[in-house]
């Protein structure tokens, strides 16, 4: 189980791409005040309408059920070298997780080699069924 501490001082962000360029205010707060805030929170129906570098200093993901494949292809190149080197790993651990309804996958990205878990609970991986691999066997 994933031990996760109450926050101190937290911030919730929804992102519109419609409202705010990837370039903005939003880019500015996270990359400025990662170091003052303990959690903050940016939700988007858009993967790369987050820029990349909010994508790339990330240290948790949270994902779910996703309905566009197009969006969720997006997802599994951005972070299927993350975790067991490919992007079709990453979408077996995917639909292995939302094989059933309601489930979260939760990739912890501050860990070397990044850690999958279903529902902040099961670690899929590194484990027995998706062993630890970068990829260039």
């Amino acid at each position: 189980m994933v031990s996760l501490d109450p926050p101190l001082l937290w911030c919730w962000m929804m992102y519109s791409p419609k409202i705010s360029p990837k370039n903005n205010e939003v880019s500015f707060f996270a990359t400025r005040f990662r170091h003052y805030i303990d959690l903050y929170v940016i939700a988007t129906q858009t993967f790369r309408a987050v820029s990349g570098l909010i994508r790339n200093n990330a240290t948790d993901v949270v994902i779910c059920r996703q309905q566009n494949a197009a969006e969720l292809g997006k997802i599994a190149e951005e972070y299927g070298g993350n975790v067991g080197g490919d992007d079709n790993n990453f979408m077996r651990m995917y639909k292995d997780i939302h094989s059933e309804p309601y489930q979260i996958m939760y990739i912890k990205m501050s860990t070397n080699p990044a850690q999958v878990f279903r529902n902040f609970e099961e670690q899929i991986y590194p484990s027995a069924q998706y062993p630890e691999s970068n990829g260039f066997e």
